[in-house]
């Protein structure tokens, strides 16, 4: 009996150890969803959309340093295309591109910390919102809901950003 018990609670804890080598892998491998301006050297690696670890007022001020916009991405964590748009679309390369050259991007999630205040602020309450921001603070342009296709979701953030919705 005890070399059944001993046998068992060796090949649970190989099982666990195990998994938990998986997860530890595949979350090393996955892209960082945040960049701060500390890591450039990482922000480099991704080719996909970079939202900076920075609040609003932050993003207000690196905005009007370089001379972009703020995109703000509102999403709740109950939103399934606000997580399909995390896991489909920003991750590509075109969509990087056109964000990370024309944008000082955040993220934020409506239903906790600043997101709440910028929720109310821009009366966002479609998720996922894409609010397109001016270094005032004023919104240019708003995006509401998700898009399965790059192109043409990189064409309406194109228009909200020129005032065209």
């Amino acid at each position: 009996m005890k070399k059944r018990l001993t046998i068992c609670l060796l090949a649970a804890m190989a099982i666990c150890s195990c998994s938990g080598d998986k997860q530890q892998q595949s979350t090393a491998a996955a892209p960082q969803e945040t960049i701060t301006s500390e890591e450039p050297a990482k922000a480099q690696e991704n080719k996909g959309t970079i939202f900076h670890d920075i609040t609003l007022p932050e993003a207000l001020e690196r905005a009007k340093a370089e001379s972009k916009l703020v995109f703000i991405e509102c999403h709740t964590k109950s939103c399934g295309p606000c997580r399909m748009m995390k896991k489909d679309i920003f991750p590509q390369e075109k969509v990087g591109n056109y964000i990370n050259n024309n944008f000082i991007s955040i993220m934020r999630d409506v239903e906790e910390g600043e997101g709440i205040e910028i929720a109310q602020k821009y009366n966002v309450g479609i998720y996922p919102s894409y609010l397109i921001v001016d270094a005032e603070g004023n919104c240019v342009g708003q995006v509401i809901g998700a898009d399965k296709n790059a192109y043409s979701f990189i064409q309406k953030i194109k228009d909200a950003a020129a005032g065209k919705q």
